[in-house]
């Protein structure tokens, strides 16, 4: 071989790249997706790409192989037309211009390809072919009149791609150069033709090389980018509206806490009325009756509380306002509450808490907490005793609730804390309860820097654990006592005055409730209600009021921009405002300038107790 040229040897370097850029190019597209339409096109384009760069190298060689010249040239010829045809197929498909059927350009395509074939394997399409004298192995051929036309035809085909490519570069941004690979294999042709035979540097085959990585890299990124890209897309829209449908949800449990807490209020609060005798003398019978409506009335509050808790949790909403708390005070204010379930049980109640330090915590959530761990000891003690714990460990004071009840067995024991699951969950089961108390729990030792598991044995029973931040360095005299229900106070600081109360809540039934409990807790009392916020507002400028009782979810104006006005009057910002509502938003309340906050239903002693303190002077 030593008659072989240089140039023959670049030739062959060059192609080579090309056929392998082809082969790599081919399997992964079709591989990708062997019966999408894109790809088997392109597959078929570069199958003939690679054919072409093989022949090509052979052309350089036709001596050493013996081969026929024209017949070289003929097939070199049609497997370049064929591939400039796929080419134009591939853009169509791509850009969405071919669905169904064949497009015209094609059908003018091949039968522009059918009549150059002929012309080319008639000999009409060439003058000549001799050995080249510089470049020794390969052969130069010069065409005819109908030659210089078909290849100048051809040259339309990048043509067309590339501007179909280019309007399309908009949509799909992933893919907006594709248009730049027509273009290089029309530069390819060009070079071939003009530069060539002055300028032996085979750059033809480097832009088809170039050209295929940029078409396959397209193919690629359009079906495996693009759609992830999508998906992206439509991950982010189904965010979006879980988000939306979350907010929803939110409210909704919100607007039904509300619509539920308020009719709950009613229900319990005049069975209170009616059971204490203040619209007359009840039997024993009648009494026993009442408590019965009240406990069970207690029992869907809690129910409610503890779905919208869940959702708050959920939602990231809930705020602790902690504070230290007197540990003894806060276990025995929860055992007084519970003590009816326990002395009806006879249960033994040991008390190993004395000298616990106090805890920095939320109060109303700590005593939530322990009330769902001693309530569910209570329901599952038959017999026995509850022994509560509680001492210094480091930076904390744990808490240890035994029972003697019936006990988790160990691969039920994970549950526990699971959302609406019970450790016994079929219709037969012997205990009630919807799965939420424990779950919640768990968040709110969670919440307030503890940690919480348990310890079970069938038969024997059960020991929750929890801790809570230990309320260091600080004074005694800022330690929260919290005790339990108060005997009804009847203001006497304050009797003998005339006050005056206005009452703010779209429901009659709560301004009714509201009222009869201030009459009968204190005569003295002139009460006035408003229906809607800027009635109350009215009201307020024009009786001044001693304490106004404000709820929050009203029609047109709630309790919010009702508070805001009255802070932002200065005849009115000095008037005591409690909120009293389903809404459970102490911090708000707060921030907003509100003396103090009652959920709904509201206690009647918790509203004494609450006007005492608001209203008596210092």
């Amino acid at each position: 071989m030593d008659h072989v040229s240089t140039v023959s040897l670049v030739v062959t370097a060059v192609n080579s790249v090309t056929v392998l850029v082809s082969a790599i190019m081919l399997l992964l597209v079709y591989w990708q997706n062997p019966h999408s339409r894109i790809n088997q096109i392109f597959s078929a384009m570069v199958l003939v790409l690679l054919v072409y760069s093989l022949s090509l190298i052979m052309a350089r060689y036709i001596d050493t192989f013996h081969l026929d010249p024209e017949i070289t040239f003929y097939i070199n010829t049609n497997l370049y037309g064929i591939f400039l045809i796929l080419l134009l197929a591939f853009t169509l498909a791509f850009t969405g211009n071919w669905k169904r059927g064949i497009h015209p350009m094609l059908i003018g395509a091949l039968l522009i390809f059918a009549i150059s074939t002929y012309f080319t394997w008639t000999g009409q399409a060439h003058a000549s072919m001799k050995p080249s004298a510089e470049q020794g192995g390969s052969y130069v051929i010069l065409l005819t009149p109908i030659g210089l036309i078909f290849s100048g035809v051809f040259l339309v085909y990048p043509v067309i791609s590339a501007v179909m490519l280019w309007k399309n570069r908009e949509k799909n941004g992933r893919v907006q150069h594709l248009w730049v690979a027509p273009l290089l294999i029309l530069f390819g042709i060009i070079w071939t033709i003009v530069i060539w035979p002055i300028v032996l540097i085979p750059l033809n085959g480097l832009t088809l090389a170039v050209a295929t990585f940029i078409l396959g890299r397209a193919v690629l990124m359009n079906q495996l980018f693009n759609p992830l890209a999508q998906l992206s897309a439509e991950l982010a829209a189904k965010n979006s509206q879980l988000r939306e449908a979350d907010r929803l949800k939110s409210q909704f449990l919100a607007n039904m806490s509300h619509e539920l807490r308020t009719p709950l209020n009613s229900i319990i609060g005049y069975t209170d009325l009616v059971a204490d005798g203040v619209y007359g003398d009840v039997t024993p019978q009648q009494f026993d009756r009442l408590e019965k409506v009240t406990r069970n009335a207690r029992s869907l509050l809690t129910l409610i509380n503890d779905i919208l808790d869940l959702s708050r949790i959920e939602a990231g909403s809930i705020t602790l306002n902690t504070e230290a708390i007197k540990t003894s005070d806060m276990l025995d204010n929860v055992l007084t509450v519970l003590d009816p379930q326990i002395h009806e049980k006879k249960l033994t109640i040991l008390r190993e808490y004395a000298d616990a330090p106090a805890v920095f915590a939320d109060p109303m959530r700590t005593r939530q907490i322990l009330t769902n761990i001693l309530s569910n000891a209570v329901k599952f003690t038959a017999v026995g005793h509850i022994r509560i714990k509680a001492f210094k460990r480091g930076q904390f004071v744990q808490f240890e609730i035994e029972d003697t009840g019936i006990g988790i067995p160990q691969d039920k024991q994970s549950l526990v804390f699971e959302e609406f699951r019970q450790v016994d969950s079929t219709s037969t089961r012997q205990y009630g309860g919807t799965g939420l108390g424990m779950s919640i729990t768990r968040h709110l030792v969670k919440m307030s820097q503890g940690e919480i598991w348990l310890k079970s044995q069938p038969g024997v029973g059960t020991t929750f654990f929890f801790t809570l931040p230990v309320a260091e360095n600080i004074p005694a005299t800022v330690i929260a006592h919290t005790t339990g229900p108060q005997p009804t106070s009847r203001l006497p600081s304050m009797s003998g005055k005339q006050l005056r109360a206005l009452i703010v809540d779209d429901s009659n039934d709560s301004q009714l409730f509201l009222k009869d409990a201030l009459l009968v807790d204190n005569r003295a009392w002139q009460v006035y209600t408003a229906n809607s916020g800027r009635e109350g507002l009215r009201f307020a400028q024009q009786i001044q009021p001693h304490v106004i009782l404000l709820d929050v979810m009203m029609p047109s104006m709630d309790g919010w921009q009702v508070l805001k006005s009255l802070k932002e009057d200065a005849t009115l910002a000095s008037i005591p405002v409690v909120i009293v509502s389903a809404i459970d938003n102490h911090f708000l309340a707060k921030e907003m300038g509100a003396s103090a906050i009652l959920n709904k239903p509201v206690d009647r002693a918790k509203l004494q107790e609450v006007l005492e303190q608001i209203l008596t002077p210092a």
